[in-house]
């Protein structure tokens, strides 16, 4: 296949252009997960964040609902955060049309009045963002104003309140949001996520620069802050108010630490050999200042601690006329790893790096004192990690191995298939440059499920010997939800008309019927498996210990919750559905059914925060402050 941009000839599984750095744009099937096994060096390429969020055909992020319908065309899973990258997003359907920006024009006289009004508004909008610019920190070096462009009013706004005569319709109903205090909820404090292209913060601003953009995301784990690559040629960095500040226009690499604090990036200083060389820089993103840790470094290599405390990578040596893996950190010296050509996939903040020596063909490890392998003799072409980088899942043809730092063991293999999936609902992105690495904010992957290319579900064991399977195969599942406690992890899941229940235990595991007095298509539950709606045909049932109650009727008959708009809303604690172009809500009870808009036809969420869009898709609202506000 050829770059659209530049007319290149290019591998088809590659993500980016060599040549001129676009994101290279795949449908579904063509994104395998069969990708080459981990390799270092090479040509050198430009962009190195992963997953390309390609808005620029249809207007609308290109976020995948979860990974096997991005890898291998499964229908998506409800409930299911995106698995390999991207934000929740519904697929397949018509986007958000997006207006056309204003363009510079004469104004007739009699609008000269309304005019002055607007320069008035945004001058005082101008100053409130100044302020709180200033209040959260002077940002200077890579942060520098003259890097900076102030938005105009027509990309920087604010949220709009709803049509308060078209909210609860129903008479006799009364509203009442339920806190939501179980795992996965990220919108306790102040937060900025990407709705449909935009960025919407807490605070009420709306930031559509961007719209129609090629992006790559990262974001923390507390969704104050963002990093983008645009268009495969720019960073930005989002603060919590959604203001957006370019940094470091030369760079060809560059991540934010996902659970905040510092950035680093990258600017090309030169080659050795085929292999970009460049220079170091770590940001701290409170105050932008700068510093500079190592030159001669591989602009590939480099991946940043969970909390940002250590960046590990590669560089060239003369003194040693080799490259060694080294790692460092804002105002800490560098430290010599080890020798030979080596790329890090991840770091913690206790100094334990994995990476790739692709002199021994092996991946290894570094506990803070000494180097030994841990997977050898095995082709990885995915690894996960969890939120504090200390354990490692990786992937390939030659099966799936699982490693723990401070377990005596070493390597693991846990299973003889290649994965094809996973299921959780926690935050989960890229992470690094380099080995498909996914980001889990999970305290461990035991709390994942995995699926296998032959379909089988299983969890890694608690001990981290071996995996535990589920009773059924993939194929066989309408859903299925995981929830992971102190010692204690369960499974809810729908099959043949069933809702079952699994407990995992290492030593002896038990399925057990939840209910079967109806036949059960598919179920809506929250984070915490507390709150579970039944869909039978087309009612929904609300389920409370072994009794069913019937709460809403009339839907369209389909056992997809996701296609056709049925979802749980992590901010109230409800359940919202689509019907007849309206979008409804219930809790437990059928008289608390109410009318939330009469103009909606798509559903969707982000990390359990609903939104939708209207008939017309120029309207999107997203649930805040306990109500939907137009935010575009």
């Amino acid at each position: 296949m050829y770059c659209k941009n530049c007319g290149q000839e290019i591998n088809e599984n590659q993500k980016y252009c060599p040549t001129c750095g676009v994101p290279i744009e795949h449908t579904l099937d063509e994104v395998p997960i069969d990708n080459e096994p981990l390799n270092f060096g090479g040509p050198v390429q430009r962009p190195v964040m992963q997953s390309p969020i390609d808005q620029s055909n249809t207007g609308e992020s290109q976020y995948q609902n979860n990974m096997n319908a991005q890898q291998n065309n499964i229908p998506p899973q409800n409930n299911v955060p995106p698995q390999f990258g991207g934000m929740p997003q519904y697929s397949n359907v018509p986007p958000y049309v997006a207006p056309r920006k204003k363009e510079n024009k004469l104004v007739v006289a009699l609008l000269l009045g309304l005019v002055a009004l607007f320069v008035f508004g945004g001058i005082v909008s101008f100053a409130v963002r100044v302020y709180k610019g200033m209040n959260s920190g002077s940002y200077n070096s890579a942060f520098d104003n003259d890097n900076t462009e102030e938005e105009d009013s027509d990309t920087y706004t604010t949220v709009e309140e709803t049509d308060k005569d078209s909210d609860d319709k129903s008479e006799n109903a009364e509203y009442a949001a339920e806190d939501y205090t179980g795992p996965y909820d990220y919108f306790n404090d102040e937060w900025v996520v990407p709705v449909q292209g935009a960025f919407v913060s807490s605070s009420g601003f709306v930031n559509s620069e961007y719209l129609g953009d090629s992006m790559s995301l990262a974001q923390t784990t507390d969704l104050k802050k963002s990093m983008a690559l645009v268009n495969g040629l720019q960073f930005i960095f989002f603060d919590q108010d959604a203001s957006d500040i370019e940094f470091a226009p030369d760079a060809h690499c560059a991540d934010i630490a996902p659970k905040g604090g510092n950035m680093f990036y990258v600017i090309p200083a030169g080659i050795h050999g085929d292999i970009e060389l460049g220079k170091l820089y770590i940001i701290d993103t409170n105050n932008g200042k700068t510093e500079l840790i190592a030159e001669d470094v591989v602009s590939s290599s480099p991946v940043i601690s969970p909390g940002g405390k250590y960046v590990a990578y590669s560089r060239y040596s003369e003194t040693d006329g080799d490259f060694i893996l080294c790692v460092g950190g804002k105002d800490l010296e560098e430290e010599l790893v080890t020798i030979g050509v080596l790329a890090p996939i991840c770091v913690s903040d206790d100094k334990q790096i994995v990476f790739i020596n692709q002199n021994e063909s092996s991946i290894d490890a570094f506990d803070g004192a000494v180097c030994y392998p841990i997977f050898e003799n095995c082709e990885i072409t995915d690894t996960f990690i969890n939120t504090d980088c200390n354990e490692i899942l990786g992937t390939g043809k030659d099966g799936t191995y699982y490693y723990k730092f401070n377990n005596s063991e070493g390597e693991k293999k846990i299973f003889d298939s290649k994965l094809s999936g996973i299921f959780t609902d926690c935050l989960n992105q890229p992470y690094g440059q380099i080995a498909n690495t996914k980001y889990c904010d999970v305290p461990s992957l035991t709390d994942i499920l995995f699926i296998s290319k032959d379909g089988t579900v299983f969890a890694i064991n608690n001990d981290g010997h071996g995996v535990t399977k589920l009773p059924h195969a993939f194929s066989e599942l309408s859903n299925v939800m995981m929830n992971s406690g102190v010692n204690a992890r369960k499974v809810l899941y729908s099959c043949d008309g069933t809702l079952y229940r699994f407990d995992f235990d290492d030593s002896k595991s038990v399925e057990s019927v939840v209910y079967e007095d109806i036949t059960v298509d598919n179920f809506v539950c929250s984070y915490d498996l507390k709150k579970i709606w039944l869909i039978s045909g087309s009612e929904i049932y609300y389920l409370e210990k072994d009794k069913a109650t019937l709460v809403a009727s009339g839907l369209a008959p389909h056992s997809d919750p996701l296609e056709d708009g049925i979802m749980w809303n992590i901010e109230d604690n409800w359940l919202y559905y689509l019907k007849s172009g309206k979008l409804y809500r219930v809790n437990t009870k059928e008289d608390s059914n109410q009318v939330v808009s009469d103009d909606a036809s798509i559903l969707t969420n982000v990390y359990g925060k609903l939104y939708y869009l209207n008939e017309a898709r120029t309207g999107v609202y997203l649930f805040m402050d306990g109500e939907f506000k137009k935010v575009l």
